[in-house]
Parts: structure tokens; sequence; C-alpha cells
């Protein structure tokens, strides 16, 4: 992640290294020296997500809190202060984290319910909590469920909705002369789902056989597909009715 002038690098053992500016503290190395090479953040472990904003940086580790770290001025570290910090603390208040964004001067974490968290700088508005008022610690966003990803810009928030998506199967239900089936055509059900048909002979007639798949299960008048997860077919054949013989004596 790269911030206006620092950068930082999540390890595959959960850790984290910063390199570049720290006037601010931004490297969380507990001190304002400038580093050239990276180094780690202090007592940071765990970290599953980062992020860098102008002058301050944020991790998420994998218990779902959050950590912040750096340039702290208008509360953008979510801590309650506006105090800079050298080395991480954790933002108040937030747990169950999946994603984060840092902005200019703000602050944004994704929740597993998919709702939004914002904190620090407000004054265009960026925190998306109805008001201009700067926060210290974190405040939902309104209106906004179902979210997936976050980005954050200078003086901007951006969030996207994840998009479900269910499959579907296709039933195609066809009768022969002299009958009906229905629903009839090209049947959509959802995966998973259930689809009754209704099999009507004309007057004079009666079902001769039903095919499911092209196999036949006898001379029914329905037929329920049940937990469907795979295209089928069903057709009906019917038959005229036949007088009974009458003996003559």
């Amino acid at each position: 992640a790269g911030g206006a002038s620092h950068s930082l690098a999540l390890k595959s053992d959960g850790t984290v290294r910063a390199w570049g500016y720290n006037g601010n503290g931004q490297l969380g190395d507990g001190t304002p020296t400038p580093r050239s090479t990276p180094v780690p953040v202090s007592s940071l472990t765990g970290v599953v997500a980062i992020a860098a904003g102008y002058y301050h940086s944020l991790a998420v580790k994998s218990d779902g809190t959050v950590r912040a770290w750096g340039y702290n001025i208008v509360g953008q570290l979510g801590d309650g202060t506006t105090t800079d910090r050298s080395t991480p603390v954790q933002v108040s208040g937030l747990t169950a984290v999946t994603a984060i964004a840092a902005g200019y001067l703000h602050s944004l974490a994704v929740k597993s319910d998919g709702t939004v968290r914002a904190w620090g700088y407000n004054a265009l508005g960026m925190l998306g909590d109805g008001t201009t008022t700067n926060r210290n610690t974190p405040v939902q966003v309104v209106s906004i469920t179902g979210i997936a990803a976050i980005a954050a810009g200078q003086y901007h928030s951006l969030a996207s909705v994840a998009i479900t998506t269910v499959a579907t199967y296709t039933i195609t239900a066809s009768a022969g002369a002299n009958g009906s089936i229905s629903p009839s055509g090209a049947v959509t059900v959802n995966s998973g789902g259930s689809q009754s048909f209704t099999i009507t002979p004309n007057a004079g007639y009666h079902v001769s056989d039903v095919l499911v798949d092209g196999s036949s299960v006898g001379a029914v008048t329905s037929y329920t597909f049940s937990n469907v997860t795979a295209n089928h077919t069903i057709a009906a054949s019917f038959a005229i009715d036949t007088a009974p013989i009458m003996n003559v004596s």
C-alpha cells in the first residue's frame, strides 16, 4: 500500500514492513525517523489487510479488529483522540472488519454484515453519516448495506455492493395431441427449488404415459421436480378412451 510519501507491505507471516517519510509516525516503528529500507511495524502481528492514507496507516487483524498509526489531526486513526501515533493503536469500537481503505484524512472499514464505518475528516461529507462533523471514532455510513468493497479518495468515498447470483435451470414441458401440461414450454427454476406440473387429458382421452428425462413415470396426472440442480424434460402422451365391449347373449 502506498501513502503520500510512505509505503507498507504485508508479509505472509502477518507482520508489516514500512518505509519512506515518517514525520508523523506513519511507519509505525516508534520513531519519526525516515527510512530508506523497510522496518517492522512495532507490535503488529496477525495482519490480513493494510491501507495507507496521506500520512497515516491502517491494518486489519485476523480477529477483525483494526490498528492505525501516523497522522491524526482530524481523528483519522479512530482512537478517540487527535494525537499522532508512532506505533499502532486500536481503532475504537470496531470489530468484524473485512476490508479497509484510507483517504487523505479519513478512513473506511467494511464489516462482515456488509455495513460500512467511517472516521476522520468530514468537511465535505466523505464519512457519509449525513453530517459534516469530523469524527475521531467510527460512525456508520447511512443507508448502505450489502457492501463488498470500499475505496477512499482525497475527499470522497466509494462502496461496491455485493451482487448475489442464483443458478437457474430449465425444465422443458411438452404434451402430445389431445391433452395439455401446465405450465408448458421452458420453465425456469432456481437451483434447489421445486416445480410441479399438472397433466390434463382432453374429454374422451386419458393420460397414456409421462416421460421424465426420457424415462417413464407412468400415467400420472401430476409430477413434481424437487431440489432441482440440473436441466430436465417432461413429456405427456394421451390415448383415446375405449368403450367397454358389451357381450350380447
